[in-house]
């Protein structure tokens, strides 16, 4: 199995880094929504074969089959045992909140 590259944003109240990474990912370039509506429509037709193929495009990670992509629990709490406990409070947070509106 390929290594996945996780980039981790070490950070400490009130997460500047966290701030920045999210405003430089927001956008309104119309191309960009372009594009990536293609990337899903394809990803909606092809399933998994296209998650493999946009995998090793966007992330430079070969993997055999989308199966691959799947972290464990072991490596997630080993991540988790790094972060600042103020961060994975509200990484904890906001994954309830994003759970309960989808049930809902």
């Amino acid at each position: 199995m390929s290594e996945l590259k996780i980039r981790l944003l070490r950070s400490e109240p009130p997460f500047d880094a966290l701030r920045e990474a999210a405003a430089a990912s927001a956008t309104d370039d119309p191309a960009l929504r372009e594009t990536v509506a293609r990337i899903l429509r394809d990803v909606a037709r092809r399933g998994d074969l296209a998650v493999v193929e946009y995998t090793r495009r966007f992330d430079d990670l070969e993997v055999a089959h989308a199966g691959e992509l799947r972290v464990g629990a072991d490596a997630l709490a080993q991540a988790a045992e790094g972060l600042d406990p103020e961060l994975l409070g509200a990484l904890r947070r906001a994954a309830e909140n994003i759970r309960g509106f989808h049930e809902r």
